[in-house]
């Protein structure tokens, strides 16, 4: 699905990765080893340099940006940058944009919010978790094939990650793929292959 090879990443690390359809990996390493600017340069957000990089058999270059970044979602750890828009101005914000017109969510993103009680919420006034939550969800209801998630439920409480973790696993499907930072063994053990980002280095 997913293959990098000899990728450089902006701090100096060779990395060789093959992510599979249907199967969800989970990347753990110490603190300042590079996690997020690995997934951040797999979602086309970094430059680098690399022998082969791959989506499908197509070199990255063959995908347009936009293309390419609606079939490699990334999710960060924190959402910034939001204003005054409610929770359901968030969750469908990326509708907006030309790539997902006509796109129908196959989540019931209007059932989560009410059960969640974040309907017509303002997200700034919304904690870490909650924040958190909403950018997952809002992930999941777009057209991606791989999820890049960058430590997706480090704020929530121990409910909110359950829910969180059974939303990622319900997504997953032989058509998709994800790749999430977690600190958390327990938590690797539930969600998918244990990669140490050391061992995958050079």
């Amino acid at each position: 699905m997913l293959l990098a090879k000899d990728l450089e990443l902006l701090i100096g690390k060779k990395v060789n990765l093959v992510l599979q359809s249907g199967e969800g990996y989970v990347l753990s390493g110490s603190n300042g080893s590079g996690k997020t600017v690995l997934l951040r340069t797999l979602a086309g957000l970094y430059p680098a340099t690399y022998s082969q990089f791959t989506l499908h058999g197509k070199t990255v270059e063959e995908y347009s940006a936009e293309e390419y970044r609606s079939r490699v979602l990334y999710v960060g750890s924190t959402t910034q940058l939001l204003g005054e828009m409610t929770a359901e101005e968030f969750v469908a914000a990326p509708l907006r944009l030309e790539i997902y017109r006509g796109h129908r969510s196959e989540i019931p993103v209007i059932d989560y919010l009410k059960k969640w009680h974040l309907s017509g919420k303002k997200m700034s006034h919304l904690s870490s978790g909650q924040k958190q939550l909403l950018a997952l969800l809002r992930a999941l209801t777009l057209k991606g094939e791989i999820l890049l998630l960058d430590e997706p439920t480090s704020h929530m409480d121990p409910d909110r990650t359950e829910e969180a973790e059974s939303l990622i696993l319900n997504w997953l499907s032989p058509e998709r793929s994800y790749l999430m930072v977690s600190h958390s063994g327990v938590q690797a053990a539930r969600l998918g292959t244990k990669i140490e980002f050391q061992a995958i280095s050079e």
